[in-house]
């Protein structure tokens, strides 16, 4: 599929769109792993993937 597509946005959330078509796909990431100690889990999450919270009551 050869598709002259405009750009909107910056890279890496850019967006390739033309009149019919919209390509949202995100270009891969090179995982970045890492572990978490918490009282009942160890965690092992993916730091290019994962957005944490946190709310400290």
């Amino acid at each position: 599929m050869n598709l002259s597509l405009r750009t909107l946005g910056v890279y890496p959330n850019a967006w390739g769109v033309n009149q019919t078509f919209a390509d949202i796909t995100h270009p891969k990431k090179t995982p970045q792993p890492v572990i978490l100690s918490t009282e009942t889990k160890i965690l092992r999450i993916d730091l290019a993937k994962t957005a944490i919270i946190v709310i400290d009551m």
